[in-house]
């Protein structure tokens, strides 16, 4: 019998889009004020990429946008 060629494995890669992630709920929910323009966004991704535990779960990235409306994203320039 051959022996078996060993298995070449490859990096599993997931590619988180906070960006689009934020869009969604802010269009989704309405809860959320309307003045949401690119920079705002950008700036929610960048804090909920920081702060957060790396799944789009939509309840978690709700609470994310609040905690962000809340505290400005803690005025830190991402």
């Amino acid at each position: 019998m051959t022996p078996r060629k060993p298995k070449a494995n490859q990096d599993v890669i997931l590619e988180l889009n906070y960006t689009q992630a934020i869009r969604e709920q802010i269009s989704f929910n309405k809860k959320f004020d309307t003045n949401w323009d690119e920079d705002r966004v950008a700036r929610a991704a960048h804090f909920c990429k920081t702060f957060h535990n790396h799944n789009l779960d939509p309840y978690k990235i709700q609470r994310l946008i609040k905690e962000f409306e809340e505290t400005d994203g803690f005025n830190i320039d991402y």
